[in-house]
């Protein structure tokens, strides 16, 4: 798959791919719009990423004037925390990027699909979490994601 954008984030000790698309502007219409980011997190038990949840899904949402990013995060053998972290230092680079890139700073959203909708729900409920924190820094509120989108989420596994 070929991004607009591709970089390497690095997160502890991984690095992990972060790619995306931006949708264009029409000089006619509105020549300076920002768009909102959806990162998107696909499924896969944390041991692989399904590819049906990333591409198909990203190309759906760039038809609606919506930037989507797909972030390889961590599966096994890596462990909690490391892909919560990613996807929070995900946040806050498209925060720090978004002028850059013609994106809304405050309007980046998280979209999960199975396992990466229970990583989604983490994002959105532990940012703030001091170990957390700790863990990236102490950004802030730079790291919260300003919508999280669960689809079939693994919320409990017991």
């Amino acid at each position: 798959m070929k991004y607009d954008v591709e970089i390497q984030l690095r997160v502890k000790h991984r690095q992990v791919d972060f790619g995306g698309f931006l949708p264009g502007n029409w000089e006619e219409i509105d020549p300076n719009r920002k768009h909102p980011a959806v990162i998107l997190l696909a499924g896969g038990a944390y041991w692989r990423r399904s590819s049906r949840e990333k591409e198909p899904v990203a190309l759906k949402l760039l038809g609606y004037g919506i930037s989507p990013w797909i972030l390889e995060y961590s599966v096994a053998p890596e462990t909690f925390p490391q892909s919560l972290c990613e996807v929070l230092t995900a946040v806050e680079w498209l925060r720090e990027h978004s002028d850059e890139y013609g994106i809304d700073g405050e309007n980046i959203s998280v979209c999960g699909f199975s396992a990466g909708g229970h990583l989604a729900a983490s994002a959105g409920c532990l940012w703030d979490r001091d170990f957390v924190q700790e863990m990236l820094g102490d950004p802030g509120v730079l790291v919260r994601p300003d919508k999280v989108a669960l689809c079939y989420p693994v919320i409990t596994a017991g």
